[in-house]
């Protein structure tokens, strides 16, 4: 090989190999070079499938061209031909992050072609690993583009026991993936996840705001389900989705099916009966919260629990959210909202606060274990005033914590808004009025403060006639 190239630079490696750009002594041809880690050993029959392939008159129209390979005991390399465009991931994100339909349907085409041509191959292919990254641009027009990075392809088999995994495979890993188990039928479900992507602009295991969940969190999605195809407002692109995403893969849609919605039709979309992890479901009219022993049904009774339960709810509400919480609320409609509240990254005092009327739009407001009303409020200012330390915790907690501000927004009062306003300012006031102050003298400064907690609720609730 030394003797038919030149090093130009390296490239980017990953954790499986090292890769270069090398230049061809006699014809000048830019090639890309990539050299497998030891502990990496590409499927040495799939590897000669794809080399053969890439030798054939006019190369392959859907896979990139291998020019040559080999295995030896320091490890595997392989010659390829290099396409400067790039992958289809950094193509996408060139045009921020979505394709219109037109174009996304050229991607679909070009894909579902590289696929049946993978899959065939020899005596059929699986990639294993087929992600945004993983394809590459040949040209930009059209598009045309070809499938790379067959580290992980595997030949010969129906289903193979993965081993290992690259790096950001889980938000595009089918469920059975997940149970070390994959085959072409796997590649499917992984283009399922690039056209959402491509289609909605966020990636298929996202929060509710569009926020990139870590590996880990993108596995627990897709094993419990709470995923949904709801954002692709076409029912023919949402329909496409929804077949190539089906959980069970022997249900999943495949090359007929998404060649017949690419003419036009419309195959059938099968609802996959059992987890795909052989876990039966949580039954589907009821959620037990992880810190509630009550069996819920509808969100207002869920609601009723984080008032019951404040502590422990907040302190789940704090870290990552309960993935069955959130596929509970999304069986039912205007749900999203709150779901995007609860997979947010605000404190769970305002989280619980806005979650309420979300979830109960009847029922009454608390706050740490109390309604949030006229009533209550003038209770909580009596008791702070009469010198008692939990009521002044919790009036100095509904303004440090922006708790009354909260409220305000979430009945959209302008009214408690303006109070939370004044009690937010005056706050303000008093700190900077101690920041020059010796330690000593700002301990007591705060302590009259805090004294005085009572009264300024008292005028601030009486100049906006009060929270009714």
């Amino acid at each position: 090989m030394d003797a038919d190239y030149t090093y130009l630079r390296d490239l980017h490696s990953g954790g499986e190999a090292d890769a270069a750009l090398l230049e061809h002594k006699s014809n000048g041809e830019v090639v890309f070079f990539k050299s497998y880690r030891p502990q990496y050993r590409p499927d040495r029959l799939a590897i000669e499938s794809l080399t053969q392939a890439g030798r054939a008159e006019g190369g392959s129209p859907h896979l990139v061209k291998i020019i040559d390979s080999d295995a030896d005991p320091a490890g595997t390399w392989e010659i390829q031909e290099y396409c400067p465009l790039g992958s289809l991931g950094d193509w996408v994100a060139a045009k921020g992050g979505r394709l219109d339909k037109e174009t996304l349907t050229s991607v679909v085409r070009e894909l579902a072609e590289a696929l049946r041509f993978l899959h065939s191959l020899g005596s059929g292919i699986a990639h294993r690993d087929l992600k945004p990254h993983n394809v590459l641009v040949r040209t930009a027009e059209k598009p045309d583009l070809v499938l790379a990075d067959f580290g992980l392809a595997r030949a010969h088999q129906e289903v193979t026991h993965l081993t290992t995994t690259a790096k950001g495979t889980w938000h595009y890993a089918a469920p059975e993936v997940h149970a070390k188990e994959s085959s072409a039928k796997s590649d499917w479900f992984a283009l399922g996840a690039m056209v959402y992507e491509f289609y909605v602009g966020r990636k298929l295991f996202s929060m509710a705001d569009g926020t990139e969940v870590s590996d880990d969190d993108a596995r627990a999605r897709c094993l419990n389900r709470t995923f949904t195809t709801e954002l692709i407002d076409d029912p023919r692109w949402r329909l496409l989705a929804d077949g190539l995403l089906t959980a069970d893969k022997d249900l999943r849609w495949g090359a007929d099916q998404v060649e017949a919605w690419m003419r036009g039709e419309s195959p059938q979309v099968h609802a996959s009966p059992v987890a795909s992890d052989g876990r039966t479901p949580r039954p589907a009219g009821g959620y037990r919260p992880n810190w509630s022993p009550t069996l819920v049904y509808t969100p207002p009774e869920l609601a009723e629990q984080l008032r019951k339960h404040w502590d422990d709810a907040a302190t789940e509400l704090a870290g990552r959210p309960d993935a069955y919480m959130i596929q509970f609320l999304q069986r039912f409609p205007d749900m999203e909202h709150a779901v995007r509240i609860i997979e947010s990254t605000e404190a769970p005092g305002p989280k619980l606060v806005r979650l309420q009327p979300l979830l109960d739009p009847d029922g009454p407001i608390h706050y740490d274990g109390t309604p949030i009303d006229d009533q209550h409020l003038r209770q909580r200012i009596q008791a702070a005033a009469g010198g008692d330390d939990r009521a002044l915790d919790w009036l100095d907690s509904m303004v440090k914590d922006r708790i009354l501000s909260t409220f305000g927004e979430a009945l959209n009062s302008d009214v408690v808004s303006h109070a939370a306003y004044l009690l937010a300012r005056w706050r303000d006031q008093a700190e900077s009025a101690t920041r020059p102050l010796s330690k000593e003298y700002k301990t007591l400064a705060r302590q009259a403060y805090r004294g005085a907690l009572p009264m300024l609720f008292t005028r601030a609730l009486t100049a906006e006639g009060g929270l009714a």
